[in-house]
């Protein structure tokens, strides 16, 4: 809780300047790097969208939600909810997010700030729970927390996570 209250606002920083950012990736190749301009998380927020829509998802939940920049992605790819609830263990970087939301006219319906391998939520509650490199963090409570969100989940459970075989050598020792 300490480390992510430390860097409360950095994330909002880094997507306020994503679209000038460049990644290398090796994409798993030993011998390729490849240069990556802009945020992945561009895409994988369409592709998240676009599972929302099609599974009608009237309430959604990201679990790890940070400073809520995923969020704002959605709603800019027009994801049709009528409830967005966002769980971090850091109440200063949820504050945060509520407040880069607000510059931004969207309202988040509950922040919740709580441990997320005891979410304080009665079971199959939320439509559709989802984590952004979450469980890449807590790879301890890994177990923990997708057991919760399956008793939270109504519906649908979506793991936006790192790929061990896709990682760079730093990811994959972080992933193990």
């Amino acid at each position: 809780e300490k480390k992510y209250d430390k860097i409360a606002g950095s994330y909002i920083d880094i997507y306020n300047q994503r679209s000038q950012k460049e990644y290398l990736c090796d994409l798993g190749k030993k011998n390729e790097v490849y240069r990556i301009t802009g945020d992945p998380k561009i895409y994988y927020n369409k592709f998240l969208t676009s599972i929302i829509n099609h599974t009608n998802s009237k309430s959604v939940m990201e679990i790890g939600a940070g400073e809520l920049t995923n969020i704002l992605d959605l709603k800019k790819n027009k994801a049709c909810f009528k409830k967005i609830f966002a769980l971090d263990i850091s109440y200063k970087r949820l504050i945060k997010g509520r407040k880069f939301l607000g510059k931004h006219k969207i309202k988040i319906d509950n922040l919740i700030k709580a441990d997320a391998s005891n979410i304080p939520l009665n079971n199959n509650s939320i439509d559709l729970l989802f984590t952004s490199h979450c469980l890449e963090q807590v790879p301890h409570l890994a177990k923990k927390i997708i057991k919760e969100m399956i008793r939270v989940a109504k519906n649908y459970i979506v793991f936006i996570e790192p790929s061990y075989e896709f990682g760079s050598k730093i990811t994959k020792n972080r992933i193990y």
